[in-house]
């Protein structure tokens, strides 16, 4: 919780990252920390199983565009997540 002004608390937003560069997210990490929880998935199928989970609770989602072969690519787990949790 961080606070807002004197007496008052509010939540930090909650961001899924996804990107399967751990130090990406890292440094990302480091720097979005003060202004939102951030919640890191390795892969756009983990993505997808954390949104399952609790899709409500996020405010944004920041997805790589290029994953490792054979892997989902971003551009392509967008259109699921929009068409699943609109």
């Amino acid at each position: 919780m961080a606070p807002d002004s004197p007496g008052r608390v509010t939540s930090l937003p909650r961001v899924l990252l996804v990107d399967d560069d751990g130090l990406l997210r890292r440094a990302l990490r480091r720097r979005l920390r003060q202004d939102c929880t951030l919640i890191e998935a390795e892969s756009c199928e983990r993505a997808l199983e954390v949104l399952a989970a609790e899709a409500d609770s996020f405010r944004l989602a920041l997805l790589d565009v290029h994953f490792g072969e054979g892997r989902m690519r971003g551009d392509d787990c967008l259109p699921l997540i929009r068409e699943r949790w609109p």
